[in-house]
């Protein structure tokens, strides 16, 4: 865009335009970041179903071992 050659009502509407597109790039902006905390909150909660399930297999190895050393003494 040639400003210099623009008059005033063109300059208004053109700056206009650009204040629009930019608060979409805003807004885009933002959502992107509520999805990255989305994302992050899911990390953590795996993180935290990965520990369940490897307290549950070891309870499990636990489980088997002693059973095991049950039927050994049978």
């Amino acid at each position: 865009m040639n400003f210099k050659k623009m008059s005033q009502e063109e300059l208004v509407l053109a700056a206009m335009n650009m204040n629009q597109e930019l608060n979409c790039y805003v807004e885009y902006a933002s959502e992107l970041d509520e999805k990255k905390m989305e994302i992050e909150e899911l990390r953590i909660e795996l993180a935290g179903k990965d520990e369940q399930i490897e307290k549950l297999e070891q309870h499990l190895n636990e489980y088997q071992f002693q059973n095991w050393k049950r039927e050994m003494k049978l």
